[in-house]
């Protein structure tokens, strides 16, 4: 995996699915990129609240 590489929400989620790495390591990915995941994740919950009313 490049350190280096920034990814996407999207790539970080299927690199979870696929057991490549785990939530404890998204802190350490370069160029907060796990942040950003993290913010990611919490919108799309809140996205996913919203739409059950």
């Amino acid at each position: 995996m490049d350190e280096n590489k920034k990814l996407t929400p999207e790539e970080i989620e299927e690199l979870i699915k696929s057991g490549e790495i785990t939530e404890d390591e998204l802190e350490k990915i370069s160029g907060g990129t796990g942040m950003d995941y993290i913010q990611y994740l919490h919108l799309k919950k809140k996205r996913t609240y919203d739409k059950d009313d």
